[in-house]
């Protein structure tokens, strides 16, 4: 497909990462990381990515929320592509799942300083 431009669709959905919209995340980011409960783990995110002719990687970003949740296990968020104005793509080759690792956590026997859902 190199000799062609071609354009990607991508979303992505909650696994057991939980996402919040642009403004939620906006607006936690500029609170205290300890204040930070109930803001999710990461922005939710769409849009297309365009393969110019002859490019065979393009890349994009998901904002992780930096909390003071420290979580014993890792948490997963779905990434989902699609053919913009047609459906999913599916197939093994054409998903992925993004993997957020807590940078808080200190080998306790339970997660804390956490709040269940999003607030």
């Amino acid at each position: 497909y190199l000799d062609t431009t071609l354009t990607i669709g991508y979303s992505t959905s909650d696994l057991t990462a939980q996402g919040v919209d642009k403004a939620k995340f906006s607006a936690c980011v500029n609170l205290a990381v300890p204040e930070r409960n109930g803001c999710g783990d990461y922005e939710q995110t769409a849009g297309e990515l365009v393969f110019p002719t002859g490019v065979s990687s393009v890349s994009f970003t998901i904002k992780i929320m930096n909390d003071f949740c420290q979580e014993m296990y890792m948490e997963y968020v779905q990434l989902n592509l699609h053919i913009p104005g047609g459906g999913p793509i599916h197939g093994e080759k054409y998903r992925a799942q993004l993997r957020i690792d807590d940078d808080d956590w200190e080998g306790r026997l339970l997660s804390r300083n956490c709040t269940t859902g999003i607030s």
